[in-house]
């Protein structure tokens, strides 16, 4: 019995190897790795594609969060400056890391609205603004007696142009001597710079009533700034120049209620400071020179429209160093 176990044993370890059975076990094992290696590329992908989409929705939101604000400090920074320019609408166009933004700008004249261009903007997820590369600057016309004129190269009309109390120039601009050249028919826009600061209450007893007076030059410019200017003869822009609209919604209010004042601007420089504006660091150098220049008087000038006739009241009064005209409309 013990020899014929022993052959049964010794029969079976000199069988050939099963190699099918090996193949088959092979095949099973790789289907298992195949499927294995698919599930896995599979949940990968998707896990990337949900993980992109994510990063793709928080960098348009945060994209168009940072346009919103872009356009936002414009029109905070437009509600000091430009005078009777307003913006009115705006476009934005998104892409991966930046946008950019157009808004419209017009300009009120009286009971008229008309167009004043169009502002491109670039703005970044990081939180940056500038204006779209390329040529930005309007039109400068040199006259034959030392004086020059801007022109808006959109709109081909007159920019309104300030010479500042403190500063010397060799020659200024007074076009209340081309009034009567004007018919009678048009709205007419006059830039005044007066000859020292005043108060707001000074100036509304000096301009006469026929006038409209729509804007008030604020003096942010403080004397250690002053001295980098004296070499420099030119007028100061309107675009550059800052002050406050006479009535709170300078666009559609008339209402003496909403009449503003020096201290309606000081707060709103202030606000502008305390929310942390995009322009923080020239609101804070406004926010500054005013409180240097208050005891003064912050007043050194103002914008007023109106006809003809109207505008005459102002010849020879003897606050108004420079008169510059802006834009003309017709009437109707």
């Amino acid at each position: 019995m013990s020899n014929e176990h022993y052959n049964d044993h010794t029969d079976a370890a000199d069988e050939p190897f099963d190699t099918q059975k090996l193949q088959t076990i092979v095949k099973k094992a790789q289907r298992k790795s195949l499927l294995r290696t698919a599930i896995t590329s599979t949940v990968v992908f998707f896990a990337a594609a949900i993980l992109l989409f994510i990063g793709y929705i928080i960098i348009r939101n945060t994209l168009n969060e940072q346009g919103y604000h872009a356009l936002a400090s414009r029109e905070h920074l437009k509600k000091i400056s430009g005078p009777n320019t307003y913006i009115i609408s705006a476009q934005f166009q998104p892409r991966l890391f930046k946008g950019e933004m157009e808004y419209m700008l017009v300009k009120k004249m009286e009971d008229r609205i008309i167009p004043w261009g169009t502002v491109n903007m670039e703005y970044s997820i990081f939180g940056t603004m500038s204006k779209r590369f390329g040529s930005h600057e309007d039109v400068q016309i040199y006259e034959s007696n030392g004086t020059s004129r801007v022109f808006n190269k959109q709109t081909g009309e007159r920019e309104l142009l300030f010479y500042h109390p403190s500063l010397p120039y060799t020659s200024i601009i007074n076009d209340l001597t081309v009034l009567p050249a004007i018919p009678n028919d048009k709205y007419i826009e006059i830039g005044l710079s007066f000859d020292k600061s005043y108060a707001l209450e000074d100036v509304e007893r000096l301009l006469p009533d026929e006038v409209h007076v729509t804007w008030y030059w604020v003096n942010t410019i403080d004397a250690e700034e002053l001295a980098g200017f004296h070499d420099d003869q030119q007028p100061l822009r309107a675009e550059t120049s800052y002050g406050f609209d006479r009535y709170r919604d300078g666009l559609t209010a008339n209402d003496p209620a909403q009449k503003q004042t020096e201290e309606d601007f000081i707060r709103f420089v202030k606000t502008a400071i305390e929310q942390k504006d995009y322009y923080i660091s020239e609101y804070q150098r406004i926010y500054n020179a005013i409180e240097k220049n208050q005891k003064d008087g912050l007043i050194i000038g103002a914008v007023v429209t109106g006809t003809r006739e109207s505008l005459l009241t102002l010849k020879d009064q003897p606050f108004i160093r420079a008169a510059v005209l802006g834009a003309t409309v017709d009437q109707f």
